[in-house]
């Protein structure tokens, strides 16, 4: 199948009338089994090739994408972005595609447990955690998902890159009628997705959970779970964008090469390490290179992709962050490790006097992105440390804080880490995170 996909892209390329070209092909199977009010109600597979395509015309780009079954498609959407590029606008500072470069070789990505995954050893999984769900009395509802697929990048210049890995997810949210507990957890492996152990944490969650309680809003201790804790420096990741930080739109603008963090907090990228979804190379078909985004607490790197790399000031080279075509938003870090601490959770609870255990965040939104100030909510498991005790729940509460400035108040760093979405974290306890305003639920 790899050779294939790489054989696709390369005739496209070399069938493309343009200065330039480059072929994306994205090719892949996803199923997904959802449940609610413990029942299953949906087993669903889905197989996809998507390809997207960019055509260098002098100074124009056009990037063009579609769903694709043979080369007679593929060859639609070649013309299409050769078509949309003979219209576009210069950019006067755009240089080329990505020159070739090796490719390191990447631990393994695919599991075999995913491949041979049937809709009943699915179901059959979700039925564990439906039983923790009747045995507690309690509703739950989430999705069991496995994927299988392959990237592949070619262009007109010699690059040619194929990488095919799985990827699993389960979540689960139980419910009773004045709680709600949210668990989840993710891998490359079915075995990574704990079924019976994730519910079994959402239970205890929601059984906890149970007569929440109002307290007021206003700066308080918070030990983020890892679930929370990869939300919110997900959307704090945006900020190491090279695009942004050329346009003066970053936070790194202001801190680059300062300590603005706590001294013991690292966070770097690397797409090679497994703890993280692998990618060896971004979707320029460039490597993925290991950058140390925050170094002893000091904001220390970007991440580039060819673009960037071409016009920063002196240029540099590509970091191999490049996202899927067209890449509007520039590069970004995919794969976020947070370097652990010690002590458990259990520990930096612990350690709060009085405080919020958050399980994690909902609605998270931008207020401004310079400044890195964020607002959302938690949701789904919110509940008072008093002591070094979880002693309740409590209403759920908006926040609204300057992230950057959250990360010098970090406390203390868990040392056992979770994969969620982009990053690997351990659970954080920062101090004095500042809430603004109380929920009724």
């Amino acid at each position: 199948m790899e050779q294939e996909l790489l054989e696709l892209a390369q005739t496209i390329v070399s069938e493309c009338q343009a200065d330039q070209a480059e072929a994306v092909v994205q090719d892949g199977t996803e199923a997904v089994s959802r449940f609610a009010n413990n029942v299953l109600h949906q087993n669903m597979q889905e197989w996809s090739r998507r390809i997207d395509v960019r055509v260098l015309l002098g100074k124009r780009v056009g990037c063009a994408s579609g769903t694709v079954a043979d080369l007679d498609d593929a060859r639609r959407v070649v013309a299409k972005a050769t078509e949309l590029a003979r219209v576009a606008g210069e950019i006067p500072d755009f240089e080329s595609f990505a020159e070739p470069q090796p490719i390191p070789e990447a631990p393994p990505a695919v599991a075999e447990d995913v491949i041979q995954c049937t809709p009943a050893q699915r179901g059959a999984l979700v039925e564990e955690a439906l039983d923790v769900a009747r045995e507690r009395s309690l509703a739950a509802a989430g999705a069991l998902s496995v994927r299988s697929g392959t990237l592949t990048v070619a262009n007109s210049l010699g690059v040619a890159a194929v990488h095919s890995s799985t990827a699993t997810h389960f979540h689960v949210v139980m419910q009773d009628e004045d709680s709600a507990g949210y668990a989840s957890a993710e891998g490359r492996s079915l075995a990574d997705t704990r079924v019976r152990e994730v519910a079994e944490r959402a239970a205890d969650k929601a059984t906890l959970g149970r007569n929440p309680r109002h307290i007021k809003a206003e700066p308080l201790a918070v030990v983020l779970e890892p679930v929370a804790a990869a939300e919110l420096l997900d959307m704090f990741s945006f900020g190491f964008n090279a695009l942004l930080y050329q346009e003066q739109k970053s936070f790194v603008c202001d801190y680059l090469g300062q300590q603005a963090c706590t001294s013991f907090l690292n966070l770097t990228d690397d797409g090679l390490d497994p703890r993280t979804n692998v990618r060896p190379f971004d979707f320029e078909g460039l490597p993925r290179r290991r950058v140390e985004l925050i170094k002893d607490g000091a904001i220390s790197g970007l991440v580039h992709n060819t673009y960037t790399a071409a016009r920063a000031k002196p240029p540099t080279q590509s970091t191999g962050h490049a996202t899927q075509p067209p890449g509007r938003w520039g590069p970004l870090p995919r794969n976020l490790i947070v370097s652990p601490g010690e002590g458990s959770l259990e520990d930096l609870i612990a350690r709060v006097d009085r405080g919020l255990f958050i399980s994690r965040i909902h609605y998270l939104n931008y207020v401004h992105p310079r400044k890195t100030i964020l607002t959302g909510m938690t949701r789904e498991g919110t509940f008072l440390i008093e002591q070094g005790q979880i002693t309740g729940a409590v209403h759920n509460l908006r926040f609204t804080e300057r992230f950057v400035d959250a990360l010098g108040r970090i406390a203390a760093i868990g040392c056992k880490g979770e994969r969620h979405g982009s990053v690997w974290t351990p659970p954080l306890l920062i101090e004095s995170f500042s809430f603004t305003s109380e929920t009724e639920f």
